[in-house]
């Protein structure tokens, strides 16, 4: 599933569709097995990647990924690094997942990105509302 967010979208509107769109229909799909390409470059300061987002929402995301995975394929999960080419913060960023599947506690301290504007927030709304009716037609939202 493709989410075209704008440029600098922020942890709220990233959070937003990932507990609309992504997690109801990766609970509708029931998979045997979850495989996640985690990539790093949507993080506020990667060089590459157009998104501001914090080190939290990673952790946040991952969780519900293996929740996911959890009550639909007794967990049975594979991550893949894919993408990060902040090598600054990319080893803290990697270790956290990691320690997130080990179950051991582990904080990535970290400024979030700027403050959004109102208008880059709705217009990251828009492409959920957009992403929604459209999967609708398939999947319970």
């Amino acid at each position: 599933m493709n989410l075209p967010f704008p440029f600098r979208t922020p942890d709220r509107v990233y959070l937003e569709a990932f507990d609309e769109i992504v997690i109801p229909i990766a609970q509708q799909f029931e998979p045997e097995f979850v495989l996640v390409s985690v990539g790093f470059d949507g993080y506020y300061a990667d060089p590459v990647g157009a998104l501001s987002l914090s080190s939290d929402i990673y952790m946040r995301v991952f969780s519900r990924i293996l929740d996911v995975a959890s009550k639909s394929c007794d967990g049975k999960l594979v991550a893949v690094l894919e993408g990060g080419y902040n090598l600054e913060t990319l080893s803290l960023m990697v270790n956290s997942v990691i320690a997130k599947l080990a179950g051991i506690p582990f904080v990535v301290e970290g400024k979030s990105g700027r403050q959004p504007s109102t208008g880059l927030v709705r217009r990251g709304e828009r492409v959920i509302d957009k992403v929604r009716r459209v999967q609708s037609s398939f999947w319970s939202l």
